[in-house]
Formats: structure tokens, sequence, C-alpha cells
């Protein structure tokens, strides 16, 4: 089992591809969602521990590129 979020800023997306997750691979848990990328970096750069995240790339907050380099930086 590995721990996982999902980041993405259209609630479509974010529960399709949670669907497909929890269809396709049952090691995979899914801890959170996120529609903002801000409260996504506040948690991971607190308690929240993932082994591992999808990220949207092209979100209106912050781009997908600018938060793996955010938490690439921490």
């Amino acid at each position: 089992m590995f721990t996982s979020i999902i980041i993405d800023d259209e609630s479509k997306a974010r529960t399709n591809l949670r669907n497909l997750l929890n269809s396709y691979f049952e090691e995979v848990e899914i801890l959170h969602d996120y529609a903002s990328p801000k409260q996504a970096i506040e948690d991971l750069q607190g308690n929240l521990k993932v082994d591992c995240i999808f990220l949207d790339i092209e979100m209106p907050e912050m781009s997908g590129i600018k938060i793996s380099r955010k938490m690439q930086s921490t």
C-alpha cells in the first residue's frame, strides 16, 4: 500500500482520477484530493506525508510545475 493525493482544480477530473485509481490499483490509498494547490502545499509542508502526488499541470492558481519545484526545494 502506498499513500497519495490528487491536486487538480477541476472537480470532475479529481473524481475521475480517484475512480480510476480505486478501480485498477488496490494498493493506492488516496488520502485527500485538493482543488487548491496552496492548501495541498501547506498540508505537505505540515504533517501530511505521501508516497505519490497526482498533479494537474495547468491550473489557474499555480501551475503543477511550480508546485513540483516548490516541493523539491523544501
